[in-house]
């Protein structure tokens, strides 16, 4: 009996501590965040009639204001108080399905001034809505500043997009897409796919050029859902586009939605992922968490530096949901999400069994002849998956070494917003302090760390493009250092209240300083090198020939051979797929046979071989040694 009374008292302060909660978030301006708090009320307490018409009073719009009305009717039919706030709502609702035909109704009056629950001080209403209130989270179809978001990037990457095949990943993807391949690891099968939809569905261009406007699609769509991310945090439409801008012309971000790479679309899962997360925590509603984690699985098939996220969502699904997430009703569902998102990675085995004529998943032996690795074995589809060639560069430097690493990332992560971010960026991270959004510093910051300390320590030479996690984030902080700023120069903590100054509005302008410093630095709409390159040694490689070159080279010239069907006579090997002794057996065995060139010269070839230029490429024509080249020679 003492227990049961126990366990009574401590429900009942449980909701008095959730209402002093629920107060101080109206009073701080944070809705969402008293929302919250409100739906752990009523559903503690269904007969709660104080708790949902303040729920209700707090929705963004009538149609959330009716339907959280209507679930307070079923429990409380008999409230004359609901039924008139339901009345005013459908009223509401009606009014902005078809135009102000008549004067809006008054505001509703929630809490009369007599109203008292024992036990607790009397509590003032939130404040009325008031049009820039009804507005914070507009539909995103009725929202211009949303499309401004997402079409003004997507115009800017569609003007400085490459016109044609670039070099490098963006070649080998471009052929491996064609053919449906299998790429070199972590095997991206999800880009794969995505891709070869979306070549099939732009009949614009060739496949690489498709491709690079695939990128800047998602480059796009990544704004786009930073801008909805944004206004969900603050509530601001004109910091909200200030921030999203200023990253969309960001150098590192733009160079990477104008080529046919995956950074742009890991970091639209990222933001989508982000996304429902925000919107779960807000409404409780757990479908959209299922969501959020089959995503999440999903994007390990675009990039697995995606497990770099776990500790933030993870922590961050703690504390929101807390025990609860642990019960099998819960758990069950988001495991199968998980895992039906990281079923994506079947495409590997299959498209192995298929031969496909495009694979980096193997080696060349000294017949020239190439072997692919058995994906249908689980040992080397999880040598592919998990980048085990690769690991010999993670976490390589020496000390002096990372402290020259820690400064170039330093300066890298201040140009990204032109140096003026860093101010709003550091104020976003006190606002989530200060406001104790634990579960968004959670979030945000340990996707930032876990990013920022694995790559800095990632010895390759193109890393500087695996930093977008860490500039997304940065955004997000920016955008909320921006919005409180925008209240600072008011005068106040919170602008709910009012329309947004027109003043505030210039911090577009550094959106606009980024494009016009970062045009002439990332525009590649006339650069065809890479596809004249290729096609130069295509035509001037004699009958039967092998090429050999590396990663900057050779996959243009597969691209050629797969995508256009030009010289499939040609034996084309990208060097990082064939050992030096086999290379050299190779190049021994085939002189005086068939012509053998090389893209690029090193001092191994040049002390064994005689190389002459031929266009772009080096004919091998002579040998001056007769043994293999010293060990440890490339």
């Amino acid at each position: 009996m003492l227990g049961s009374s126990r366990a009574q008292d401590t429900a009942a302060e449980r909701v008095i501590r959730w209402w002093q909660q629920a107060e101080a978030a109206v009073q701080a301006g944070q809705p969402a965040r008293a929302r919250r708090f409100l739906r752990w009320i009523v559903a503690a307490c269904p007969d709660d009639e104080e708790g949902w018409l303040w729920l209700a009073r707090l929705q963004p719009d009538a149609d959330e204001q009716v339907s959280c009305l209507q679930k307070a009717y079923t429990h409380l039919p008999q409230s004359v108080r609901v039924r008139k706030a339901l009345r005013q709502a459908r009223a509401r609702q009606l009014a902005a399905s078809v135009g102000d035909l008549r004067p809006a109704p008054g505001g509703i009056r929630c809490l009369p001034d007599d109203r008292h629950v024992p036990g607790t001080r009397h509590r003032t209403p939130p404040p009325a809505e008031t049009p820039e209130r009804s507005r914070q989270t507009p539909s995103p179809l009725l929202d211009w500043a949303g499309w401004l978001a997402f079409l003004l990037p997507l115009l800017v990457y569609l003007l400085t997009a490459c016109p044609t095949v670039y070099s490098l990943d963006s070649a080998e993807f471009s052929a491996a897409v064609y053919v449906l391949g299998i790429v070199r690891a972590t095997g991206y099968p999800l880009y794969l796919l995505l891709g070869k939809l979306f070549t099939l569905l732009l009949p614009v261009g060739d496949i690489a050029f498709r491709l690079n406007v695939m990128s800047a699609v998602c480059a796009a769509g990544t704004t786009a859902l930073l801008y909805r991310i944004l206004r969900r945090l603050t509530g601001q439409r004109a910091a909200a586009l200030a921030a999203s801008l200023l990253f969309a012309f960001s150098y590192y971000f733009w160079a990477q939605a104008v080529v046919a790479e995956v950074y742009t679309l890991h970091t639209l899962l990222m933001a989508a992922v982000f996304w429902f997360l925000l919107r779960w925590e807000e409404t409780r509603r757990w479908r959209q968490l299922v969501v959020a984690v089959w995503l999440y699985g999903l994007s390990f098939g675009n990039h697995m530096s995606t497990l770099l996220l776990a500790p933030g969502i993870g922590l961050f699904i703690l504390l929101t949901a807390g025990r609860e997430v642990w019960r099998p009703r819960r758990f069950l569902p988001l495991l199968a999400s998980f895992l039906a998102g990281l079923a994506i990675y079947v495409y590997i085995p299959l498209r192995y069994l298929a031969d496909p004529a495009f694979n980096y998943a193997g080696h060349f032996d000294a017949t020239g002849r190439f072997i692919p690795l058995d994906m249908t074995r689980p040992e080397n589809l999880w040598w592919l998956v998990t980048g085990k060639g690769f690991q010999g560069l993670m976490f390589d430097y020496t000390f002096a070494e990372l402290v020259g690493e820690i400064k170039q990332e330093a300066h890298r992560l201040w140009a990204t917003f032109l140096g003026v971010g860093l101010l709003p960026g550091l104020l976003g991270i006190w606002v989530q302090a200060r406001r104790r959004q634990w579960a968004h510093l959670a979030l945000f910051g340990l996707s930032f760390l876990t990013n920022l300390v694995f790559f800095v320590n990632y010895r390759v030479v193109d890393k500087e493009t695996m930093f977008l996690p860490v500039y997304l984030v940065g955004a997000v902080w920016v955008g909320e250092g921006f919005a409180w700023l925008i209240d600072w120069a008011q005068g106040r903590r919170v602008s709910a209240s009012r329309r947004t100054p027109l003043w505030a509005w210039g911090l577009a302008a550094l959106a606009f300083l980024a494009l016009a410093v970062n045009w002439p630095l990332v525009d590649i709409h006339n650069d065809t090198r890479a596809r004249d390159r290729a096609e130069a040694a295509l035509a001037l490689a004699g009958p039967d020939a092998i090429i050999l070159g590396w990663w900057t080279s050779v996959p243009s010239i597969h691209y050629q051979q797969l995508v256009e069907g030009r010289r499939p006579d040609v034996l084309v090997i990208n060097r990082f797929l064939i050992g030096a002794e086999e290379m050299y057996t190779l190049i021994d065995s085939s002189l005086g046979r068939r012509p053998v060139y090389v893209m690029e010269l090193d001092e191994g070839l040049i002390t064994v071989y005689r190389p002459v230029p031929v266009g772009p490429m080096f004919e091998l024509t002579s040998r001056t040694l007769a043994a293999y080249p010293p060990a440890g020679t490339p």
